[in-house]
């Protein structure tokens, strides 16, 4: 772990680990840089894949780190992988679209149980520095993580041997040291957890959805035997279904008569000219 190794002092190592996150050079990185690496990360590296594994399950999720990891090796401007570059990188950054912005807000609610950080700073120099990035996503969550800590973030930074010079995020801050370091991980490790409840609590929502979507068609056989009722007492219309679910009603109806042992079940067509609800 990164934060193991900068306690023993240990920075090659932790430069080492710390490569495995980001696409930047990390051989010359301080120990302030390090940690500024670490939460920059937290959209991509946390937050990203757990929104799509809530989402669509593990194939999106690898699909997206897929993408993710296309990004990183030639995302960056080269002359021999150009033009597969631009379409990575573009790629890339639609699908960080929805989840850098959510990585961004996160940061603003961990300052409520966080000591000496600010929820309402952290959305102001996001609001305020965010589009300063050459990147439409990254300089989201740095933008954020600048203001939460009231540190300066951004800069010259080195991507596959290239030297790119950007703005300072939260300009009007001094430069990270150690113990803001230390309140960056404790930052990111808070919005990390944040993150994966919210991914749950969706993935349970879905779930459960799933689990009592209302009854039709094939599902009626599925039902009946869930109650006891014999498929041979079903009278099912499933041939004239209308596109849309049941309404509550018409479910209430249809287990009263399920736990009655009868059932007789009819459907509207969507375009009938009797004009009468069966």
């Amino acid at each position: 772990m990164s934060w193991g190794a900068l306690e023993s002092g240990d920075l090659p190592r932790a430069r080492l680990r710390v490569a495995r996150i980001v696409g930047r050079d990390t051989d010359e990185l301080g120990e302030e840089e390090i940690w500024c690496a670490l939460a920059e990360s937290l959209a991509d590296g946390v937050v990203a894949p757990l929104f799509y594994l809530a989402v669509g399950g593990v194939p999106l999720a690898m699909a997206y780190k897929a993408i993710n990891t296309l990004d990183s090796m030639i995302g960056h401007k080269d002359e021999k992988y150009l033009y597969f570059g631009r379409v990575a990188a573009r790629v890339d950054d639609v699908a960080n679209f929805i989840p850098a912005r959510i990585a961004a807000l996160l940061p603003c609610v961990t300052a409520e149980f966080l000591p000496q950080t600010s929820g309402v700073r952290a959305g102001h120099i996001w609001l305020r520095d965010r589009t300063k990035h050459a990147s439409p996503n990254a300089g989201q969550v740095e933008a954020a993580m600048a203001g939460l800590l009231g540190v300066r973030l951004g800069g010259t930074k080195k991507y596959a041997g290239e030297v790119i010079a950007s703005p300072h995020l939260g300009s009007e801050f001094p430069l990270p040291n150690r113990n803001d370091a230390r309140r960056a991980w404790k930052a990111v490790g808070l919005a990390s957890l944040l993150g994966f409840g919210g991914a749950l609590l969706l993935t349970m929502r879905k779930n459960m959805s799933e689990d009592f979507l209302p009854a039709h068609g094939g599902q009626l056989c599925e039902l009946a035997a869930a109650f006891g009722v014999p498929e041979a007492s079903l009278l099912d219309f499933s041939a004239s279904i209308h596109p849309h679910p049941p309404s509550d009603l018409v479910v209430d109806t249809l287990c009263d008569a399920l736990r009655a042992r009868t059932i007789l079940i009819a459907y509207r067509r969507p375009h009938s000219r009797r004009g009468v609800d069966n």
